[in-house]
């Protein structure tokens, strides 16, 4: 916050008063919202405003954007961001409606580290008794204007989360505890470890789990799973969003069974979601929690290919992002038998026949390529994907000239030890 900022705030009884609710603030950034914003900057430091310029063309900004990420907060004029950067570390919408499904309408959350308070937000708009925990000042004179702005009662709380656990210890005045530990450092640079973010909440599990029910902590999708259920033995299930086939985080649930009592069982349950335009995509793998990934020795050979290539159809399986983070072959072929995966470390999957629900992208092959054929794709549009290949997909794209498409596909991959490339397309799960 400026300099300024604080000057205005601190000639009012709020800064609700002073700033957030100032008719010319939103007049401007609504008359600029498509301006150049370093020309507007030049041209509007020379005049004097009755709002802070830094924070109104923070807005402008910020809007443009988290367009599509924050749309449905976004569409409400009043709506006010505490920083430039606050909305790249805030849940996307969707993500955060997922969020609220999973806990349900009508319960009582404490969010330790709110934020923007996309998340406090989202679940109070569901039902759910909000009580909202930030360190920063700042940010809880936003969350409080924006959930007045979105008609919601939240109580935020100005505090350090941790003491303000400690002080609820045994009290069990919560359903669910939320937290989205800070993975940023001092030094802006990125976090993933969950004992290097803010807070660190590894220590304080037993403690969370004595205010609440249930525990709910969002982490970086870089994160090892085996190495989380180690730091975290009591941990129920582990759940890897997908954004549009980008994972997003992880999500960890810590449940409890009864009162002061963790739910240590033998085995974690991983689940990936992909939410879509379309739906959620979801997938359930069990795994125990002493199990290290097992090699599968289901694998398709050369000479597979060959023959399914003459012989009858062949598909192609890519799974979506979140399972390829959760690492559950075992279970793919479980679920689906007629599956062959193309190497042990070529985490693609091909069968003879369609399959509808695949979690994923479904490719049907048309042939393998040569190297001499290859040279005849010059210039065609064709999405290039390298999985376990010695070439990388940029690389192959540039040695045959092609042009980037959306549904014929070149994989080049590994399969039964040897590379191979082969040309498919996308069909039209209806025909």
């Amino acid at each position: 916050m400026s300099n300024q900022v604080s000057q205005n705030i601190g000639n009012f009884d709020s800064p609700t008063e002073s700033l957030l609710d100032s008719q010319a603030l939103r007049n401007f950034i609504m008359m600029n919202a498509d301006a150049d914003l370093p020309a507007l900057r030049l041209k509007e430091s020379r005049r004097s405003h009755d709002f802070d310029l830094d924070f109104a063309l923070t807005q402008i900004s910020a809007r443009r954007k988290c367009g599509r990420k924050l749309a449905k907060f976004i569409q409400h004029a009043d709506f006010l961001f505490p920083s430039d950067i606050a909305f790249q570390q805030a849940t996307h919408e969707e993500v955060a409606d997922f969020h609220a499904s999973l806990i349900g309408p009508g319960k009582r959350i404490l969010d330790m580290t709110a934020g923007l308070g996309i998340d406090a937000m989202t679940f109070a708009k569901e039902g759910d008794k909000v009580t909202a925990l930030e360190i920063d000042s700042w940010k809880c004179d936003l969350l409080r204007h924006n959930s007045k702005v979105l008609n919601l009662d939240i109580e935020v709380i100005c505090c350090d989360s941790v003491s303000y656990l400690r002080d609820e210890t045994g009290k069990d005045d919560f359903d669910w505890i939320y937290a989205d530990p800070a993975r940023r450092g001092s030094d802006d640079k990125r976090l993933h470890g969950l004992a290097d973010c803010f807070p660190d909440l590894t220590p304080h599990i037993s403690t969370m789990l004595e205010c609440a029910s249930g525990v709910m902590i969002k982490a970086s999708p870089l994160l090892d799973i085996q190495q989380i259920i180690r730091d975290i033995p009591a941990i129920n299930r582990i759940i890897a969003v997908s954004w549009h086939g980008e994972c997003k985080e992880l999500l960890l649930i810590i449940r409890r069974i009864s009162d002061n009592k963790r739910e240590v069982t033998g085995k974690c349950v991983l689940q990936a979601v992909n939410i879509t335009s379309n739906g959620i995509e979801s997938f359930e793998a069990t795994k125990h929690k002493s199990e290290e990934n097992s090699v599968i020795i289901s694998h398709f050979t050369e000479k597979d290919l060959e023959e399914s290539l003459i012989n009858g159809e062949l598909w192609l399986y890519e799974p979506n992002a979140s399972i390829m983070k959760l690492g559950c072959w075992k279970d793919i072929m479980e679920r689906w038998p007629e599956l062959s995966k193309a190497d042990n470390n070529t985490h693609l999957f091909f069968s003879p026949y369609f399959i509808k629900d695949f979690p994923g992208r479904s490719i049907k092959i048309d042939r393998r390529l040569t190297r001499k054929e290859s040279k005849t794709l010059k210039g065609r549009r064709v999405t290039v994907v390298s999985r376990n290949f010695p070439e990388e997909a940029s690389a192959i794209r540039r040695r045959l000239d092609l042009k980037e498409g959306d549904s014929e596909f070149i994989y080049a991959l590994r399969t039964g030890g040897t590379p191979v490339m082969l040309l498919g397309h996308v069909v039209d799960t209806n025909e």
